[in-house]
């Protein structure tokens, strides 16, 4: 993503491309993810989604 916010297919192109030339940065970027994602439940996440859309819409009937 550019600073406002519009993907830009040659930006993508870019980034991967660094993980192409340097495999020491996709190995940094991959142990990261990974311990990123340890601490990232789905499920939980998807509860709190789902919590947040039955507020609104619970909110818009009462409109």
């Amino acid at each position: 993503m550019n600073p406002d916010a519009t993907p830009q297919l040659a930006d993508l192109v870019d980034a991967m491309s660094a993980y192409v030339a340097d495999e020491a940065l996709l190995a940094r970027h991959a142990t990261a993810a990974r311990a990123l994602r340890s601490t990232y439940d789905v499920a939980e996440c998807a509860a709190h989604y789902e919590a947040l859309f039955e507020e609104i819409v619970g909110q818009a009937r009462t409109l």
